[in-house]
């Protein structure tokens, strides 16, 4: 929720840099994310200069990309399974320097978006969470 809510504020301060505005958006979208009241000081450690909140959101959709793919064709048992591995060699012969929409793109198909994948994890997320 806070990489989500984040996000905004983090593509904001890469275009127009950090100001009081910047960082009081993000104390104001990060505390309703969270639930609780977060310090300025907080958002400039999480937006900061590297889009550390975009790559947690990319990593968030190749994982759950990469998950459906496995599961799909191994079950909920591919940690174990060897054809796995090979896999995901398979995936990675043209290097894991791809951007998480080529990466989506190569686990699930061409039609695949990141956007679906991390509506899923959250899905996920929350199904754990309730259980």
């Amino acid at each position: 929720r806070v990489a989500a809510a984040l996000l905004p504020v983090e593509l904001e301060a890469a275009q127009k840099g950090l100001s009081d505005a910047v960082l009081d958006e993000g104390a104001s979208r990060a505390s309703a994310a969270l639930g609780a009241r977060v310090p300025t000081a907080w958002v400039l450690r999480e937006v900061g200069v590297l889009p550390k909140q975009r790559a947690l959101v990319d990593a968030l959709a190749v994982e759950a990309a990469l998950t459906e793919r496995f599961e799909e064709r191994f079950n909920e048992d591919y940690w174990r399974n060897p054809a796995a591995g090979r896999d995901f060699l398979s995936l990675a012969q043209g290097g894991l320097r791809s951007t998480a929409d080529e990466l989506v793109k190569a686990a699930l198909g061409p039609a695949a978006a990141p956007a679906s994948c991390i509506e899923k994890a959250a899905k996920r997320l929350l199904a754990v969470l309730e259980a």
